[in-house]
C-alpha cells in the first residue's frame, strides 16, 4: 500500500521489519523510554547549534504540553492562494517559483530554490531540521501538492 511505502521510504519503521509481515501498529509505536532519549538527545544537539533559537524555542512553550498539529486551513483553498501567492521570502527576498509553507509552523520557504541554500543544504530541508525536528510537511501553493521531507528525502503525499 501507499501508506507501508512511504513509512519505508521515510524510514520509520524498526529495524529488521520485511514488506510481507508490515504491521502499522508496530511500526509506529516505537519504545517511549527510547523516543524521549532520542528527543532529548536532538534537542541537547539543537542548544549546541543555535543558543538563541533553541531559548526562543523553550520560552514559546507553555506549562502545559499540547500535542503537535498541523495548520489549521481555510475551507476555501483560493484563499491561501491568495495570501500566499507572490509573496516573498523573508531570507532572500524573492517570490519563489513555487511559494511552498511549512504546514507546522506557517513559515513560507524557497522549495528547490538555490537562492536560500547554506552549506549545500535547501531551505526547506533546513527548516525541516529546525521547525520539525528533521521532518516537514509543505503545502506547495501553486500546485497544491502536500511535500514530505525527512533529512534530504522528498516525498510528495498529493493535492488537497
Amino acid at each position: 500500500s501507499e501508506f507501508v511505502r512511504l513509512v519505508y521510504y521515510l524510514e520509520l519503521v524498526t529495524e529488521g521489519m520485511s514488506w510481507d509481515k508490515f504491521n502499522a501498529a508496530v511500526a509506529l509505536s516505537w519504545p517511549s523510554k527510547v523516543f524521549v532519549m532520542h528527543w532529548m538527545r536532538q534537542l541537547g544537539q539543537f542548544i549546541n547549534k543555535s543558543q538563541v533559537a533553541a531559548r526562543g524555542l523553550l520560552a514559546e512553550q507553555h506549562i502545559t504540553w499540547h500535542q503537535p498539529c498541523l495548520l489549521s486551513l481555510p475551507l476555501l483553498y483560493d484563499r491561501i492562494f491568495q495570501y500566499y501567492h507572490r509573496r516573498q521570502c523573508s531570507q532572500c527576498q524573492s517570490v519563489p517559483r513555487e511559494t511552498s509553507i511549512c504546514l507546522l509552523c506557517g513559515a513560507l520557504v524557497c522549495l528547490k530554490e538555490a537562492c536560500c541554500k547554506q552549506l549545500s543544504i535547501c531551505e526547506a530541508v533546513q527548516h525541516s531540521i529546525d521547525c520539525g525536528a528533521g521532518t516537514a510537511m509543505y503545502l506547495v501553493v501553486t500546485s497544491s501538492y502536500v511535500i514530505v521531507i525527512r533529512g534530504k528525502r522528498a516525498c510528495l503525499w498529493g493535492s488537497v
